[in-house]
Order: structure tokens, then sequence, then C-alpha cells
């Protein structure tokens, strides 16, 4: 097959499934890894796709799903799927232990990982939330380390410098996180670069990776990414996401927990 016939049907299967990765259509075609990253380079220079960590995605895809748009008021935000988000807060806090240092970041679904943690657990939080310091500072055995650092008042959260510096202080036991965007091929993604940094520090200063996000986060891809799927140890959705997606997540040794009712 010559290279431009190869090009062409690469673009065929992305036009049918959106992202391919390299492994997949090495085999499909019979040639090597490197010849396929060469062959997604010279489409990446013609604008019809984006590069990804082993494969690539659709640019028309990529456009649609990207959110780069202004983020939702913070009020609206936490009142949005709320009856998931305190179902997946409660299974999350359920899997903190005694003793556990937990870095813990910002979010909606992340509050409420704080308003469900037991009272009687023995436990350091490490935050760039506002909003989660306020939740624990009821909280009769949590030690509290704010981040602090700029404020941004639309999402009462910390970023910045400062806020990286002190996270960088600290290892912990466990990173639980939430996510604007989760798939196979561009792994964790972040609406903007503050959130992503903070979130890269957070998952090099611990020993175990959960995720929470509910299934309107699965599938989907937001502007900058966070980390690969394989360093995720565990994902906490709820039922409504979708079950190949899940499979997929499983066949890569993740582990997937379901909260619901039954929780």
């Amino acid at each position: 097959m010559y290279p431009d016939e190869r090009l062409e049907k690469i673009m065929q299967i992305l036009k049918k499934q959106n992202s391919a990765e390299v492994i997949k259509l090495a085999q499909i075609f019979g040639v090597t890894g490197a010849t396929i990253r060469a062959d997604l380079k010279a489409l990446e220079k013609r604008n019809l796709i984006k590069r990804t960590y082993g494969g690539a995605i659709l640019k028309d895809f990529l456009n649609e799903k990207v959110h780069n748009e202004v983020e939702p008021e913070y009020k609206k935000r936490v009142l949005e799927n709320m009856d998931v988000k305190e179902l997946i807060g409660k299974v999350a806090g359920s899997m903190i232990n005694d003793g556990d240092s937990i870095m813990l970041d910002d979010g909606s679904t992340t509050l409420q990982v704080a308003k469900y943690l037991a009272h009687d657990k023995q436990v350091t939080i490490i935050t760039n939330g506002l909003n989660i310091c306020i939740e624990l500072a009821e909280h009769p055995n949590a030690n509290v380390i704010a981040t602090g650092g700029t404020l941004r008042k639309n999402d009462l959260s910390y970023h910045g410098k400062v806020a990286e510096d002190v996270t960088s202080r600290y290892n912990a036991d466990k990173a639980i996180l939430g996510a604007s965007g989760i798939c196979m091929i561009n792994g964790i993604t972040a609406p903007n670069d503050a959130k992503a940094e903070l979130k890269k520090i957070m998952i090099q200063n611990c020993r175990e990776l959960i995720v929470i996000a509910d299934h309107t986060k699965l599938n989907k891809i937001s502007l900058v990414p966070v980390c690969s799927i394989k360093a995720m140890t565990t994902l906490i959705t709820d039922s409504q996401a979708d079950p190949e997606f899940i499979k997929k997540l499983e066949s890569n040794n993740i582990k997937v927990v379901i909260a619901d009712l039954e929780s």
C-alpha cells in the first residue's frame, strides 16, 4: 500500500470512530509503530488530526469536545447532578481509612467527599478548595492543610505558584481528584493549565490515585492533559456510565466502583 493510500484509510478510520491508537493502526496496516507515527505527523501538519499520547484524535471531534468556554457559575455547577455527586462522594469518603493522608482537589464532587467523611476517622487533608476547608472545619478529627495561593472566586479554589509549592511539600496515601474529562486516549484532562498543574503535583506525591467523576465526564476531553488513564488506580462513577467504557478501563487494570443507592 502506498503511503498516500494509507493516509486516506487512516482518515477513514478516524472519521468513523473519532480516535485511534498507534498500536491498533499498525496491526491493521501491517506496518511498524514508527511508520504510523510518521503518518499521523503528516496528517497533523495538514491540520486534520491532533496527535495524542499513543494515538490520534480527529480534529473536528476535538474542536467539538474540548471545553474551552468559561466555566459555569460555581453555585450552578454545585447543583448539577447533585444526587449523583452525593452518592459518589459517599463512596469515596468510605474509602478513606483512619490515619490516611489525602490530597483532595477543589470541585463540586470532591466537596461531597468532605461532607461524607466519617467524623471518627483521624485524617490529614491537603486541599486547594476553600469550600472544602470550610466543610472540614466542622470535622473533629481532620487535620486540614490549605494550600493557599491565588483565590479563584468563581469556584472558591486556590491556584498558582503558592498553591503548587505548598502541595509539593507533602506526600499522601491517596489523591482523590475530580476530572473535567476522561477518555482512553487522552486520559484525565482539566479545563485550564492552573487546575491541571496542581492535579499533576498531587498525583506525583501520592501512592494511589482515585478519580471521582459522574457519567457526564466519561468519554470526554477537556482542554489540558493531566495524566494517562493508567495513572489511575480507581474510578468512582455512577450507574449511568457507559458499560463499554467501563470494560475498557477494567481491561487496563483500573478498578471501577459504581456508586448507587446500594453502595
